[in-house]
């Protein structure tokens, strides 16, 4: 018995007709089995797309607390906002240091520490205005609370405070300590090498929650006798990018300013060495501010400081 071997397989497979051209007839209804449907052409990144890379992502300085919005670059004025004005004390000023070489950089010792003041004011009950210092820091955010020093010389040592003044008739003249008045055009901040700009810190001091500027790594380029100016800005009030290229000193309002006390500059071969460090020095260390801490007097190797003689010259 004959039979067609394409028709069998054809009806034993159920295989579908080939597609028909529309004058013989037309094909499968679409979605059937059989029905060819066309992928619509989708056009892909031009190559100009490929080239370009993408644009890197930028970090931007956050504070880590919690209670500032999402996204924020600074908190807001603090002090001027809250009717607040500011004021800067130093707690623990410079001793002494070494003068600064290229292999020999030491900073002053003990690092200078300045605390921030707060002044609220408030009504007494006689309907008298007084300005009542505030304590306790714990709501107050640290980001954007920027301190810079300035250098001033002096002709010698002294206990005495260093005092703020001006003169009507010669307002070159900013400070006094004892008899010598100090002018704002003997400035000597170029001679200062390291950071002079840090950030506040937040830390545990006494029972209340403080505001501290701790300058660890400080150096002076010269011998002699010294004093640091402190000023206090809030970057929240000016703009960031505001900075002059000279001196590299923001350009806006100053919160506060203080003048702390005297400490000299010796050469290698003069230095007398390093003594313990103090315990306002111990207890910021704690709280992860990076400075030095020697638990010992630390006196001068003459072989050593003979090597670093003939670097630093």
């Amino acid at each position: 018995m004959f039979y067609n071997r394409a028709e069998s397989s054809r009806s034993r497979y159920n295989v579908p007709p080939p597609f028909s051209h529309p004058s013989y007839g037309a094909g499968p209804e679409p979605g059937t089995y059989g029905h060819h449907q066309r992928m619509q052409y989708e056009p892909g990144p031009s190559p100009s797309q490929h080239r370009t890379p993408p644009e890197p992502a930028r970090r931007l300085l956050r504070s880590q607390d919690p209670a500032l919005p999402r996204g924020s670059h600074f908190p807001p004025d603090q002090f001027r906002s809250q009717g607040l004005r500011a004021g800067l004390v130093e707690l623990q000023r410079p001793r002494l240091g070494r003068k600064y070489a290229v292999k020999d950089r030491r900073p002053l010792d003990p690092p200078p520490i300045v605390k921030i003041q707060a002044f609220r004011t408030v009504e007494t009950r006689r309907g008298w205005e007084e300005e009542k210092l505030v304590e306790d820091y714990s709501n107050f955010h640290e980001l954007g609370l920027i301190c810079h020093v300035d250098l001033f010389e002096v002709p010698e040592m002294s206990e005495s405070s260093t005092v703020p003044c001006r003169e009507p008739d010669d307002p070159d003249i900013v400070a006094r300590i004892d008899d010598f008045y100090i002018r704002e055009s003997s400035k000597r901040t170029t001679a200062l090498a390291g950071e002079t700009f840090v950030q506040a810190a937040r830390l545990e001091h006494r029972g209340n929650t403080v505001l501290f500027f701790v300058f660890p790594d400080i150096s002076v380029r010269t011998e002699g006798i010294f004093i640091l100016r402190y000023r206090f800005f809030e970057l929240s009030i000016f703009d960031v990018a505001e900075i002059q290229p000279a001196e590299g000193v923001p350009i806006g309002p100053i919160l506060a300013e203080t003048y702390g006390g005297t400490f000299e500059i010796y050469s290698t071969k003069d230095f007398p060495g390093l003594p313990e460090s103090t315990e306002l020095t111990k207890h910021v260390a704690k709280y992860n501010v990076r400075v030095n801490v020697r638990e010992s007097r630390r006196t001068r190797n003459r072989g050593q400081d003979e090597s670093e003689s003939r670097h630093s010259n």
